[in-house]
């Protein structure tokens, strides 16, 4: 019986072979490395805090020395591409956060036996700035694929049909041709107290006995 062996590469794609043999390497490669594009998450929270929505995205970026930039121009821009503003639903941009793990190559082997995920998210988040060119510096090429920039949206209720509301104790209804409409005459009832009758009101008239 024959076998034939076929060779790994037809059998595994190529670019996650030499990712696995990057990944073996590691303890012997520790340069970091500058990332030409992130990726982005904006995350829609309604108005009990609930996430909505998560939109995914890659973003490019502008290399320089020993990290990459998104200048503000681009960053204005996309928070104005993913803002929700319409008649049924407005999102406002809440926060934007940087999660870049541009940990030291020395420090690779303590890092991933870590379990301080407090102490880890004040180390590798980052609040954003939206009015400055954002910074990204450069990382080990195994976190590029995790790093990503966050954009937080919160939804705020819109106020529908503001309509004064009106006493239903005095109405203003007016009649079809705009006159107020009359008083309805009401009948005046008297009570007597001795013998509990009622009776209607009596009009007398006093009159004058004429003197001949």
């Amino acid at each position: 019986m024959t076998t034939i062996v076929e060779p790994l590469g037809n059998i595994i794609h190529s670019t996650w072979l030499a990712e696995e043999e990057r990944l073996q390497k590691v303890e012997c490669i520790f340069d970091k490395e500058v990332m030409s594009s992130i990726n982005i998450q904006i995350i829609y929270l309604n108005t009990h805090d609930y996430i909505d929505k998560i939109t995914c995205s890659t973003q490019s970026l502008t290399l320089s020395d020993n990290g990459a930039v998104l200048e503000k121009e681009k960053l204005l821009k996309l928070i104005q591409t993913y803002k929700i503003d319409n008649k049924n639903t407005k999102y406002k941009l809440l926060d934007i956060f940087l999660c870049n793990f541009d940990v030291s190559p020395s420090s690779i082997s303590l890092f991933s036996t870590s379990s301080n995920d407090i102490e880890n998210a004040k180390t590798y988040i980052k609040t954003v700035s939206s009015i400055d060119d954002l910074f990204i510096p450069a990382s080990v090429f195994m976190f590029h694929d995790v790093n990503t920039l966050y954009f937080i949206y919160q939804e705020y209720e819109i106020v529908k049909n503001n309509i004064p509301l009106k006493s239903i104790l005095k109405s203003d209804v007016k009649s079809i041709n705009g006159e107020q409409p009359k008083k309805r005459a009401t009948k005046k009832v008297r009570i007597s107290i001795k013998d509990n009758t009622q009776y209607p009101p009596t009009n007398k008239r006093k009159t004058r006995r004429r003197r001949h």
